[in-house]
């Protein structure tokens, strides 16, 4: 059976490849990607740009680096997904690849070898050394006696060409010159005019293109830079071409971290929690954790209310922090709540509820005396109510008649008598 045909460019040279398992049986249907060094050039600049996009100098928090890192991969393998020229074996594992006269690679994959979905590097060819990596156990090639003869005359072709390389890159390199610096923010990547180089007693300041020029002997020299806005810099470095300088902002050392707090950890289910966080001026996303995944609620600033279900809850708050293009997410500490049970009556509420609490009740008036005071009130109110009764009583059985004086030698008597008719 024919192999598959994959054309690029003008075809100077083919390579027909079989790919087979440790056993010797032809895998079918494997994806081949075919990568010039330009195009894998161009990937690894941009691989590193996603990184500088995610990856703040000062680091990632523990509790955010998976999270990062899984994006960054993502972007990735994503990004490297779209270069180079894609195809697949046919259904007895074979490809034949025809290239024009340039630097490439090749790449595999298939599900259930190696490393999948990650694309694994085969081999180098035209007009790179044909080789097979022994250490990676996940396809075998097959390439004819003739393909390796033309290959090896495209070797010899290329080692010329390479040798002469070589001798000018060893021809003796200037040891004085001009050297460029060029400063930018190292969040947004942006340059940074008006910004003070400072090397070996000599000083240059930056244009609109954060670029300054300083005539010097190329050695190792202690830089200085500083900008309005920015943390002054200053490091050892050999001064030779271009060199880039990255400052980082003042303001980005301010990066408030969120403190979330609540005013109640156990309620009834049903009632509201109230979520405060400080700073109080910053808006913040608040996430409950549920099985290690971070389910949105709400954005607030400042405080907010929640209502509170069954069970133990788990908050947290995000806050995003943009400086430019540049954007980094500030996680809080974590708080917990729980959601206790509501109790259920049966019956009628009152009289239960009533009945609950009276023991309670009477071991309260007991400690107090309350009972005790109730007792003697009792027996005093009893007292007065019968004094009351017998002066009564005493009231009815006279009634004065007449009021007779009487002089007795000696004084004066005043009697008052008188029968009850």
């Amino acid at each position: 059976m024919k192999p598959t045909v994959v054309q690029r460019g003008e075809p100077t040279k083919c390579v027909g490849l079989i790919f087979v398992d440790d056993y010797g049986k032809p895998i079918p249907y494997v994806e081949v990607k075919i990568v010039s060094l330009s195009e894998e050039s161009d990937y690894l600049y941009k691989a590193t740009e996603i990184e500088k996009k995610y990856l703040p100098p000062w680091g990632l928090l523990a509790d955010e680096s998976s999270r990062v890192w899984a994006k960054i991969n993502q972007e990735k393998r994503a990004l490297f997904d779209g270069i180079g020229v894609n195809a697949k074996t046919n259904d007895v594992g074979a490809i034949k690849i025809c290239l024009d006269d340039n630097y490439y690679k090749i790449y595999a994959r298939k599900e259930g070898f190696n490393i999948y979905p990650d694309w694994t590097l085969i081999r180098g060819v035209l007009p790179q050394t044909v080789s097979w990596n022994e250490n990676i156990p996940m396809y075998k090639i097959a390439v004819s006696k003739e393909e390796e003869e033309k290959l090896e005359e495209i070797r010899k072709a290329k080692g010329k060409e390479l040798q002469k390389l070589i001798e000018e890159e060893s021809k003796p390199i200037p040891k004085h010159g001009k050297v460029t610096f060029r400063v930018y923010d190292a969040y947004t990547k942006q340059p940074i005019a008006k910004a003070r180089v400072e090397v070996n007693g000599y000083s240059a300041v930056t244009d609109s293109n954060g670029l300054a020029y300083i005539e010097l002997d190329y050695k190792e020299y202690t830089v200085k830079v500083s900008a309005n806005g920015y943390i002054d810099y200053s490091e050892k470095l050999y001064c030779m071409g271009e060199i880039g300088i990255a400052l980082i902002p003042l303001e980005t050392q301010k990066i408030p971290k969120p403190v979330l707090s609540v005013d109640k950890e156990t309620v009834i289910e049903g009632e509201a929690v109230t979520f405060s966080v400080d700073p109080s001026n910053i808006s913040v996303d608040l996430y409950e954790i549920v099985d290690n995944e971070y389910k949105f609620i709400k954005t607030f600033t400042g405080k907010t209310t929640l209502t509170i279900s069954r069970g133990d809850h788990t908050f947290a708050v995000k806050y995003l922090y943009k400086y430019g293009s540049y954007t980094s997410e500030v996680w809080s500490n974590i708080v917990y709540v729980h959601g206790a049970v509501k109790p259920v009556w049966i019956g009628k509420e009152e009289e239960i509820q009533k009945e609950i609490t009276k023991p309670f009740e009477e071991l309260r008036d007991f400690l107090t005396g309350k009972e005790e005071k109730e007792e003697l009130e009792k027996i005093k109110k009893e007292i007065e109510e019968e004094e009351k009764k017998k002066k009564e009583e005493e009231k009815k059985k006279f009634e004065f008649k007449d009021v007779i004086p009487i002089i007795i030698i000696g004084g004066i008597a005043l009697a008052e008598w008188g029968r009850k008719k």
